[in-house]
């Protein structure tokens, strides 16, 4: 057995164990702590409220026993982990990972698989009742299989037409969010490789930076903002680069597509079910990140000739103008993580904090090839069709690239093909 199987074998049985200490010592969050507390004597209703719903029994018998000890949670966690993908697999983390980051990646997935019901604070609307739910295409922690899993947003008057989220579904008792001003959607996005780029250093982004066209060369971008506890931080995550960092993209996330209050969520919505917030602690939150922090990049698929021509010619276009093959010490992502005009095609007409609707974030380009549809709303069937619409600062190079001969524009997109 070679030395990264036994490491994989070793790191899935010591999450295992791991996931019970945890749970033993309430670091962990378990449903039956929720359902205990949802079965306290529920508060007078407030004025504009629903009244509370009758408590939740708490379990009984053989399941109080095993809620207690955690071993329900061992089990599922012990099934999940059997068949985790090992170091260096599409969806499993980096072959390079200390064995103690190989613990936090396969304990954070069994929370990132964890399915949460509306005794646990699910809601009162969402989108879907666990982050594997969304992230599962090609595999656990890739994006959504299809617009299914897509994201809906609208523009209300009351935000300045600045974008918000429209959860799909919502709990007994509750409406459905109903849309206001205009509605656009947006792909689940894949989160391979998320913890590297949360590494690049402001610096590597700021030089990029080029509002001015200094160079001529039509690409402007320009770094993303957001406020937040009283303070305006450069931001980087999401498809408008609306997330300071990896936690708060994820706690995000746990708050506008399942209504999981946290500790951590940037601007926490109002949440009006009958659970005591946060519903769900900040070391859950920890776990959820650790898991995206260690996901590896996917691997390139083989580097024929005729993908290293296309590479040459993706930088003679100067596609790399935005998606830069080297960003700070993160090869192969393709991206400068700026946000980018793409023209009136691509304008979504809603913005999001300082990114117009017309503004994207730089995609990154890693794991390409497991994609069937492409563009931020999934309009395009190829990449061909895909370079097609790019307009705005992209012009050149998409114009550039309509004007290939036969030989340079298959390379160009077996080189994509591979990435």
């Amino acid at each position: 057995m070679g030395i990264n199987a036994r490491r994989w074998s070793f790191a899935k049985r010591a999450a295992v164990a791991a996931t019970f200490i945890c749970a033993a010592t309430s670091l962990v969050w378990l449903p039956g702590a929720n359902q205990a507390r949802a079965a306290a004597p529920s508060p007078p209703p407030i004025a504009g409220k629903l009244a509370p719903e009758p408590p939740i029994a708490a379990p009984q018998g053989l399941m109080a026993a095993w809620q207690a000890l955690g071993i329900d949670l061992m089990a599922r966690s012990w099934r999940s982990l059997w068949n985790a993908p090992r170091p260096g697999e599409l969806g499993g983390p980096s072959t390079a990972a200390p064995w103690r980051l190989l613990l936090d990646f396969y304990d954070g997935r069994t929370a990132f698989e964890h399915v949460f019901t509306e005794a646990e604070g699910l809601g009162p609307t969402y989108n879907d009742n666990s982050c594997a739910a969304c992230h599962l295409h090609p595999t656990i922690g890739g994006g959504g299989a299809d617009m299914k899993q897509g994201i809906f947003v609208h523009g209300p008057k009351w935000t300045g037409g600045d974008a918000m989220g429209l959860r799909k579904h919502a709990i007994a008792g509750f409406a459905k969010e109903q849309a206001a001003g205009k509605v656009g959607r947006l792909r689940t996005p894949p989160l391979f490789g998320l913890g590297l780029l949360d590494l690049v250093p402001e610096s590597a982004r700021a030089a990029l930076e080029d509002p001015n066209d200094k160079n001529g060369d039509g690409i402007k971008g320009v770094r993303a903002y957001r406020h937040g506890g009283g303070e305006r931080r450069p931001s980087r995550f999401g498809q408008k680069a609306n997330d300071w960092d990896l936690r708060h993209f994820a706690a995000g996330a746990m708050v506008d597509e399942m209504g999981l209050t946290n500790t951590v969520r940037r601007d926490p919505r109002a949440d009006r079910d009958k659970h005591k917030d946060p519903e769900v602690p900040r070391a859950f939150v920890m776990r959820i990140e650790a898991f995206v922090r260690n996901l590896a990049p996917p691997a390139r698929g083989p580097i024929t000739p005729q993908v290293t021509r296309g590479a040459a010619v993706f930088a003679r276009l100067n596609c790399t103008g935005c998606h830069r093959p080297q960003l700070g010490k993160v090869s192969g992502a393709y991206t400068d993580l700026l946000i980018h005009d793409m023209g009136p095609g691509l304008d979504s007409g809603l913005k999001d904090g300082v990114a117009t609707g017309a503004q994207w974030r730089t995609a990154p380009l890693w794991g390409l090839r497991h994609r069937a549809r492409y563009l931020h709303d999934e309009r395009a069937p190829t990449i061909d069709a895909a370079l097609a619409m790019h307009q705005g600062e992209a012009t050149a190079p998409a114009t550039a690239y309509r004007q290939l001969n036969k030989a340079d524009k298959a390379a160009l997109l077996g080189f994509l093909r591979s990435l």
